[in-house]
């Protein structure tokens, strides 16, 4: 019977730590598009228009206090894009980090497009006892993988930049 309840307690235990394990969340996904099309012989705006950059964030941790989220955005003109993020968690956690960035229309085939993509990924990580930085800047294409893992509490200050 002791030995019934015991394993019981630990299942217990296991499903209440399962259900607490992500109490904090946070989840952005950007498509960047407005692009012209060269087809070869003449410019258009096909429909969807075609996707020059994309950013993903996702934040998790099981810290119930002290969590916070703050960002600036910068939206609205064809083919730019520009993102200030600041994540804290309160306790250990993970914050992924997916950015990519090609160029639509290859200046070196394509007229008067003004160049290859311009791009740049920043991020600051700060933890109990270290911190990183991070950035990539170019032109063209890039795929940018990033992730964090805190034991205790991080934060993040994240910067994405398309064509400014």
């Amino acid at each position: 019977m002791n030995k019934t309840a015991s394993i019981l307690a630990v299942m217990a235990l296991i499903s209440i730590s399962s259900v607490l394990a992500a109490n904090y969340e946070v989840h952005k996904y950007t498509t960047v598009d407005g692009d012209w099309l060269w087809d070869g012989t003449q410019w258009t705006q096909p429909s969807p228009e075609p996707v020059t950059a994309t950013y993903q964030m996702d934040a998790m941790s099981g810290a119930v206090a002290g969590n916070w989220y703050q960002e600036t955005e910068q939206l609205g003109q064809p083919w730019k894009y520009k993102l200030d993020t600041h994540v804290f968690m309160g306790g250990a956690g993970t914050i992924d980090n997916h950015f990519y960035a090609w160029t639509v229309n290859d200046p070196i085939t394509t007229p008067a497009t003004g160049g290859y993509t311009q791009y740049s990924f920043t991020a600051n990580n700060y933890g109990q006892n270290t911190e990183s930085h991070l950035t990539v800047t170019g032109q063209g294409a890039v795929n940018v993988d990033a992730s964090l893992v805190a034991t205790t509490y991080a934060q993040q200050d994240a910067y994405v930049r398309v064509n400014e």
